[in-house]
Order: C-alpha cells, then structure tokens, then sequence
C-alpha cells in the first residue's frame, strides 16, 4: 500500500510541474532523495505517457488547424476552397525549425539524468535555471506572433527548450523566457512551448520503454493497474497545469520562477550539506 501511494504522490508531482516553469525533473529527484523511493522505467513511463497525451488534448485543436492548413497548402490551387493560411503557415514553419533543437536536446535526456545525477549538482543547476528565468524581467514585453517573428527565433526557443534535458532546468521555463526575450507575445510564446513538449515527451517516452525492455521487468496485474492509475493521475495534473498557466496567460512572470527555483537551489543545497 506504501508502494502504491508513493506512486501516486510521484505522478501527481511529476505531471503538475511538467508543464510549469519549474524543472520537473528536479522536483522527480528530490522527492525519490526525500522518501528514499526510486521511481523505475515503468512508471516514469507511465507518467511521461499521461503528461503526452494531456498535452496532445489540449493542444489538439491548434494542432488541427495547423496541419490543415499544411494540407491545403499541398493542393492543387484549383482544387482549394480558400487559400491557406499564411500566419497559421509560418507557425507550423517556427514550431517545426524550434522542435529540431528540442529533439536532439532529449536525445541525451538519460545522459543529462546521469550528469546530474548528485543533488549538489542539481542545486547548482537550480541556481542556473533561475538565472535565466530572470533575464525577462530586463526586457520589455513585444507582441509578435508567427507573422513577425522568424525561424531563427523559433531555434532560438528550441535551444532554450533543449536545456530541459537537463535535470534542474525548465523546458516551459527556458523556452518561454527565450521566446519573450526575442519578443514574442506572452501567450503565443506560451502556446509554442506546449505544442514543444509533445516531441520532448515523445523522446522521453521512448527512453523509458527501453530502459524498461533492457531492464526486464516484469508485471503482475496488480502492478499494471498501479502503472495506468499513474498515468491517469499525471495526465489530470498535467491538464491541470496547463489550464492554469493558460488562465493565467499574459499575466505570468518568470521572475516569480525564479525565485522559486533559486529556493529550491538553497533548500537542495541544506539537505546536501544535512546528509554529507
């Protein structure tokens, strides 16, 4: 029953602040440290499924309209009812030039797990990942969308996105901060950085299968009901989150983040310095 409600526990963190601009691969690891439960393959699969198929959901209806306009743009011009869209065109083109860095960034999202593997790493990781949260307070919010903003900001975003990988940093957070900083509105950088966590959740995912098949392990029933709960659970919390931020759009400050995550360095950094 412990076992059970660990996992539990562990998928609502994990789904809720995979869409935050929080690192939620940080909050992953300091909760195994604090509890002394170390989260296998399999449920880290489960959660990263959940938190994929929330994301795909909610993003679902921008998703269609973009490969609808993609679809006409393919067609002969005397066989379209309309032409297609050109501001809906060149966010398909930034959100696929920003996904190329993105996916090979969570190509070495095991390695990053590895390097950052000691929680007097992750503290200083945490410190880095706020300091970039920072930088927007600087800078004055622009109000470009897809019409006014160009590839090079779309890769731009995607490198920001690419440091998520690492343990400590915040995919949302990084990308988001990038995006406003070349200027993009609030809301559309926002929505990009959703759309961005599909192939990053897709590549973890896949990840985690793996380490499951070379690890063997096995499954009672019993168990796989434990694994679908957790992902029910992340997939409501993530959900969730991703309601909240969008309730909250336009409004959302980095810089709160910021402090956040350079508290959450301070308190990692007291249990290294308590335990050693």
């Amino acid at each position: 029953m412990q076992e059970f409600l660990h996992k539990i526990i562990f998928s609502l963190i994990a789904g809720f602040s995979e869409f935050l601009p929080v690192s939620a691969p940080a909050h992953q690891m300091l909760y195994q440290h604090l509890t002394n439960h170390q989260a296998e393959p399999l449920l880290l699969l489960a959660v990263h499924l959940g938190c994929l198929v929330a994301c795909w959901v909610s993003c679902g209806k921008r998703l269609k309209r973009l490969r609808r306009e993609r679809k006409l743009l393919g067609n002969l011009k005397r066989h379209r009812g309309r032409q297609p869209d050109p501001a809906l065109l060149t966010d398909g083109a930034i959100l696929r030039t920003a996904a190329v860095p993105v996916v090979l960034g969570y190509l070495f999202y095991a390695k990053g797990t590895q390097w950052i593997g000691s929680i007097s790493m992750l503290s200083l990781v945490l410190f880095l990942g706020g300091v970039f949260l920072f930088i927007p307070r600087f800078l004055a919010r622009g109000n470009k969308d897809g019409r006014s903003l160009s590839p090079m900001d779309g890769l731009l975003m995607g490198l920001g996105g690419m440091l998520g990988a690492l343990p400590g940093m915040s995919r949302m957070g990084c990308a988001y901060a990038m995006g406003v900083s070349r200027g993009a509105e609030p809301g559309y950088a926002q929505e990009a950085v959703f759309i961005l966590s599909i192939p990053a959740l897709l590549v973890m995912s896949c990840f985690d299968l793996y380490a499951a098949v070379t690890a063997g392990a096995g499954m009672t029933a019993l168990a796989f009901l434990s694994y679908l709960l957790a992902a029910v659970v992340s997939y409501v919390s993530g959900y969730l989150a991703i309601a909240l931020l969008r309730h909250f759009a336009g409004k959302l400050n980095t810089a709160d983040f910021a402090y956040y995550s350079w508290g959450l360095a301070f308190f990692t950094l007291l249990i290294y310095l308590i335990v050693h």
